[in-house]
């Protein structure tokens, strides 16, 4: 097998690994056994499970985020930011457990970790200002997005632990709490 492809290989492992276990529970064992690979492989590729689980959440964020802006942008914008919204819970239905233990610590301060994570907010930020504002945004209303994002964030760890309400009325709320922010923004405009 040719590196490029063994190393995809060792990263889906790990994507099944850690999309069932956090970081902490996760063991390189059991990701070197469901790729049907020894550990000092995992060690030659990405050199411990750090390493390993930081390659994951590179390739997850990307993942994720692919899937959210793969929404075309359309016209009302609400009806894309609630796409986009429906697509992002799907995703975190699709790997619950990687998902809050990103957001809830993921191997604690992490910088790297803490870079994945605030590239993927900054990319998010990006596409949602590029559907409300095509021309340009003003600095209130990016940081009505980025509190937005910040809401769907903590709504969506309350939705995974708590098991309500169901995606379709989480996703309306989201959606409906987006014009109030912007409002509030409008308001108190910072200078």
């Amino acid at each position: 097998m040719v590196p490029k492809a063994r190393r995809e290989l060792l990263l889906g492992a790990a994507r099944e690994v850690f999309h069932r276990r956090s970081y902490y529970e996760a063991s390189i064992e059991e990701i070197a056994r469901v790729a049907g690979a020894s550990k000092g492989l995992l060690h030659h590729y990405f050199g411990g499970k750090r390493e390993l689980y930081v390659a994951y959440l590179q390739d997850e964020s990307k993942r994720m985020l692919s899937r959210i802006t793969a929404i075309t942008p359309r016209t009302p914008t609400i009806e894309t930011l609630t796409a986009s919204v429906e697509e992002f819970l799907r995703y975190v239905e699709d790997n619950p457990v990687g998902y809050s233990s990103l957001l809830q610590g993921g191997v604690g301060s992490d910088r790297k970790v803490n870079r994945i994570v605030g590239a993927a907010r900054d990319r998010y930020v990006k596409y949602t200002l590029g559907i409300m504002a095509p021309g340009g945004a003003t600095i209130a209303q990016e940081m009505a997005v980025r509190a937005w994002i910040g809401c769907i964030e903590a709504a969506t760890l309350h939705w995974l632990h708590a098991g309500v309400p169901k995606r379709a009325a989480l996703a309306s709320f989201l959606v409906s709490a987006f014009p109030l922010l912007l409002t509030a923004a409008g308001r108190a405009a910072p200078r």
